[in-house]
C-alpha cells in the first residue's frame, strides 16, 4: 500500500509540473514571442531524447519497473522527497523566469528577453536543469530501479545543455551575462 502511495505522489508531482509548464509556456509565447521558428536536427533530437527519458521514467513510476531493487521502501521514500522538492524548485525557478523561459532544446532568446538574476538565479544559472536531473533520479528511486544510478549521467547532459545555452546568452547579453557568471555557478551552488 505504501508503495502505491509513494508512486502516486510522484506521478502527481510530475503531472502538476507538466500542467504548470504547459500553461506558462502559452503565456510566455504570447508575451514574448520566440525569435526563431526553425528546428535543426540537433534541436529535434534533443527534444526527442528528453521526451523518451521522461516517459520511460513515468512508465516505471506507474509500475513497469526495469532492474528492480528488492524491498526498497525507505529508498522509495527518499526518492519521493527528491522528486517533490526538486519539482517545487523547478516551478519556483520557472516562475522567476516568467516569459523569458523557452524550452532548453530550442536554444533561443525571446523577443524583449531580460536577464533574471534574482531568487534562486542569484546562486546558480541553471536550477531547472539541476532539479530535472534530481527529479529523474528520485523517480527511478521511487520506481525501485537500479536505473537510478544511470540517471546520474543526466547531470552530464544538463551541464552540456547549460554550457551550450550560455553561449547564446553571452552573445545576447554580453558583459552583463559575463559579470553574472562571475558570482554564480552553473548547476550546483558554490561548487559547479
Amino acid at each position: 500500500m505504501l508503495n502505491i502511495i509513494l508512486r502516486t505522489l510522484t506521478l502527481l508531482a510530475f503531472i502538476a509540473q507538466w500542467i504548470y509548464w504547459r500553461e506558462n509556456q502559452r503565456k510566455a509565447d504570447k508575451e514574448k514571442p520566440k525569435t526563431e521558428k526553425s528546428t535543426s536536427l540537433y534541436k529535434l533530437s534533443s527534444k526527442i531524447a528528453f521526451k523518451l527519458i521522461y516517459w520511460s521514467i513515468l512508465l516505471q513510476v506507474i509500475g513497469i519497473t526495469v532492474f528492480p531493487i528488492p524491498k526498497a521502501m525507505s529508498f522509495q521514500a527518499i526518492g519521493v522527497f527528491l522528486v517533490i522538492s526538486s519539482i517545487a524548485i523547478t516551478i519556483f525557478a520557472r516562475r522567476e523566469l516568467a516569459s523569458n523561459w523557452a524550452p532548453g532544446y530550442e536554444y533561443q532568446i525571446r523577443k524583449r528577453h531580460t536577464l533574471i538574476t534574482s531568487g534562486i538565479y542569484q546562486y546558480i544559472r541553471h536550477p531547472i536543469y539541476l532539479c530535472m536531473a534530481i527529479s529523474f533520479i528520485g523517480a527511478e528511486m521511487v520506481a525501485g530501479s537500479y536505473l537510478f544510478i544511470a540517471m546520474f549521467g543526466i547531470f552530464v547532459g544538463a551541464y552540456a545543455q547549460a554550457k551550450r545555452e550560455e553561449k547564446i546568452l553571452l552573445a545576447y547579453f554580453g558583459k552583463e551575462y559575463k559579470e553574472y557568471m562571475t558570482h554564480t555557478k552553473t548547476l550546483i551552488p558554490y561548487i559547479l
